[in-house]
């Protein structure tokens, strides 16, 4: 059961179908917090299993998954740079 303060799902395109997320955000930051200077090999998998903690990621579709997240991720990098957001 989630808390009233629980995020909303945050919708993004996979592979070009639109999916939502819960916690997004969330895994952003803890992965910039935590993975500074982290190949994208290693951000692609520490933001897909921190992304598999509340989703469903179906067998298979874990590149795609991958390839979204470090979007979503260079977006937020680039929103903190630009003192948009707060990490």
């Amino acid at each position: 059961m989630r808390s009233c303060c629980a995020s909303r799902p945050r919708i993004i395109k996979v592979a070009g179908i639109e999916i939502g997320l819960v916690g997004l955000e969330e895994v952003l930051r803890q992965v910039y917090l935590t993975q500074a200077g982290a190949n994208e090999g290693d951000l692609a998998e520490a933001l897909l299993q921190g992304i598999k903690a509340n989703n469903y990621v179906a067998p298979g579709r874990e590149e795609a998954y991958q390839q979204a997240l470090l979007r979503e991720y260079r977006r937020f990098v680039a929103q903190v740079e630009q003192g948009i957001r707060r990490p």
